[in-house]
């Protein structure tokens, strides 16, 4: 499916896209500099402009419909309310949510890094470009496995740095403002996607 399908979550829609900021240089949100002598890919701001552009289109799209948006840490839009009267959205029950959801797919691109679905040698290697962007900016990351280990994984699971950090029990310590940061200044390329969504989303 599209990278923007819906997904019922709660009173709130999630359509995954892509966490950026409209910035080409690789310094953090907080100030941190990457390491001497690390060169930030191509790809990468690229990313965070498409990310950006891709994020405003969609919100400006749910605004027709009377739907209110936002970005949210970890690359995602959340349907809030309804615009018009503030009120939640009830799950499974709005038309206009649907009707929404289709249209905005639709009409606004998703970003050329995000819609790879192939275990290929170009993936892997800006997966290993993240990897390494997450340790110039002064993180620990586990390592890779080998190119053929990871082709030979399944396109929805394959290894993503951000996954083995924070995505299980064991997850790394770091702050949200840290997180949001981080993705910025690293953002991910497919064909899989770390994404967390805060508590305070929900309310």
């Amino acid at each position: 499916p599209q990278e923007g399908t819906m997904m019922r979550s709660v009173a709130t829609t999630l359509a995954l896209v892509g966490l950026g900021a409209l910035t080409a240089c690789a310094v953090t949100d907080d100030g941190l500099e990457p390491a001497e002598g690390w060169t930030e890919p191509g790809w990468m701001a690229k990313a965070r402009q498409q990310e950006d552009a891709y994020a405003q289109g969609m919100i400006s799209c749910y605004a027709e419909y009377g739907l209110e948006a936002t970005r949210i840490l970890g690359g995602a839009v959340v349907i809030l309310s309804e615009t018009d009267n503030g009120e939640d959205l009830s799950d499974g029950s709005d038309e206009r949510l649907d009707l929404a959801a289709t249209d905005c797919n639709s009409r606004i691109s998703v970003p050329d890094h995000r819609t790879t679905k192939t275990l290929d040698d170009a993936s892997y290697q800006r997966v290993l470009e993240v990897r390494e962007c997450i340790v110039a900016h002064g993180h620990e990351a586990p390592e890779p496995p080998s190119l053929q280990t990871w082709k030979d994984s399944s396109p929805m699971s394959a290894w993503n740095p951000y996954v083995e950090m924070f995505g299980g029990p064991d997850r790394a310590s770091i702050t949200q403002k840290e997180l949001r940061s981080l993705l910025t200044a690293c953002p991910q390329s497919g064909p899989t996607f770390y994404t967390e969504v805060p508590d305070d989303a929900w309310k």
